[in-house]
């Protein structure tokens, strides 16, 4: 059984109270917190509509991490649509993999995706604020999110300055010393120069959560726009402009020969119009080509495959993904590439 069942509970009770507040439709909670074969569902509900009736089974979480949708797909299989996931809040991007990917979701303001059955409602306007989880540690904030990507990456930032840090970074010098403190909490130690096994898996652990937290926190604030090739029939360069990488599917080709690119994402310090003359891109809201800021400051232990994002990025980039081809090189870059 779930460990926070009262909260779910909590969480499940208010988004079933809004929902029909905002629809004026009828929910029955039938069963809660049962096992139906080995398999745990959190409850059953019945909506009753004009059109008909309903019945989902359902899941609820308190707290909805970037990368829970293949998890969501392997749970739901292929009766998704007897399904709805529930939660105090559900990040906008995941939200949209959801409704590509046919996933029922309501959140406790009521927002919701539903389309199944009888039914087909939409609402994406309602305030979140008030049931929001509420931020964790500074480090898991966007000044937090660089220094930690670095650290995790190049080794030779172990023990280093906070001029050093802050440089490499790319943040406020004044920043590093509570960042630090936040990590240390989470079980860093610059003494530990030993890479042992608990070490090991804490990197681990650090990275998985980065990449999660990363396209919520982080990535949002970087897009610089949609682009798309000027000729339909381009290659995408392997050679690029200096500051200028490929994140996404084409960085999962650089690393493992074993993706054709349908989607793209660069990374860069350069100003669009340099980019629109040496890649010949051109500005476009329904391109293919996604155009994100560079965060990182280039060391020679960040970038390892010339023209690609560093690994935990990429595999950020395609662990977030709707795309099921994409988490497969992912996990390939991870189990390679990212810090273990």
């Amino acid at each position: 059984m779930h460990t926070n069942l009262e909260k779910e509970n909590e969480t499940l009770r208010l988004a079933i109270e809004s929902f029909t507040k905002i629809t004026g439709v009828r929910v029955k909670l039938l069963d809660q917190n049962l096992l139906k074969g080995n398999r745990e569902i959190d409850a059953r509900i019945l909506i009753t509509s004009q059109a008909g009736q309903d019945e989902f089974m359902v899941e609820v979480k308190g707290e909805v991490r970037a990368a829970i949708l293949p998890r969501i797909l392997e749970q739901f299989g292929n009766k998704r649509d007897h399904w709805l996931f529930v939660a105090q809040y559900i990040p906008g991007p995941t939200k949209e993999q959801f409704r590509q990917n046919g996933i029922n979701y309501l959140e406790a303001t009521g927002n919701c995706f539903i389309n199944a059955g009888h039914l087909y409602l939409f609402v994406n306007d309602k305030e979140v604020k008030q049931v929001r989880k509420a931020a964790e540690g500074k480090l898991w904030k966007p000044s937090g999110l660089k220094l930690l990507f670095v650290m995790l990456q190049d080794h030779s930032l172990i023990g280093a300055t906070y001029r050093e840090l802050s440089e490499a970074a790319g943040i406020a010098l004044g920043s590093i010393h509570p960042l630090l403190q936040d990590l240390q909490q989470e079980g860093w130690r610059d003494d530990d120069l030993v890479f042992g096994p608990s070490f090991n898996s804490l990197r681990e652990r650090l990275s998985m959560r980065w990449a999660e937290i990363y396209p919520v926190v982080l990535q949002p604030r970087l897009k610089i726009g949609m682009f798309r090739f000027l000729s339909p029939a381009s290659q995408w360069p392997r050679e690029l402009p200096e500051g200028t990488y490929w994140g996404g599917e084409p960085a999962g080709e650089i690393y493992t020969n074993q993706l054709v690119p349908e989607t793209y994402t660069l990374y860069t310090d350069r100003p669009a119009n340099e980019l629109v003359k040496k890649i010949r891109i051109v500005p476009d809201e329904k391109g293919n080509i996604a155009v994100y800021k560079k965060f990182w400051r280039d060391r020679p232990g960040l970038v390892i495959a010339p023209g690609a994002a560093p690994p935990l990025l990429a595999y950020a980039d395609l662990r977030n993904s709707s795309d099921s081809r994409a988490w497969e090189i992912a996990e390939k870059i991870r189990m390679i590439y990212v810090p273990a």
